[in-house]
């Protein structure tokens, strides 16, 4: 997972919240998911990322009672696109030192033989 793909993730954490007058469904705190496509996705741990606009992903995010982030979850699926050569077997690449919205963050991309990208990012305090 390179930069770009944690800034378009970090654009859902920082993007504003539009204000109503009735009182929220939901508590401040409650998890909230969001979800689209177009992802980013490379061939090995080397090679450039590529836009993929069919790659799907998802996020759960979840903040304390004081507004501050508590967890931050992404995930992706997506296909290496033409120019992109499959690896001869599965590469499985953990993502460490990464932090979003002050928390560090873990994850894995999964590359497989039949060009399927998979990626997820696991962000808590």
């Amino acid at each position: 997972m390179n930069k770009l793909v944690l800034a378009l993730a970090s654009i859902a954490l920082v993007a504003p919240v539009s204000m109503a007058s009735a009182a929220p469904d939901k508590p401040i705190n409650a998890a909230s998911t969001d979800s689209g496509t177009y992802c980013i996705v490379r061939a090995s741990e080397t090679d450039p990322y590529v836009a993929d606009p069919a790659c799907e992903w998802h996020t759960v995010t979840k903040r304390n009672r004081d507004g501050s982030y508590a967890f931050y979850f992404y995930q992706d699926k997506g296909t290496l696109q033409p120019g992109q050569t499959a690896p001869d077997s599965a590469v499985k690449t953990e993502i460490v030192g990464y932090v979003v919205a002050g928390m560090p963050c873990t994850g894995t991309e999964v590359i497989s033989p039949s060009g399927a990208y998979s990626s997820n990012l696991k962000c808590s305090n």
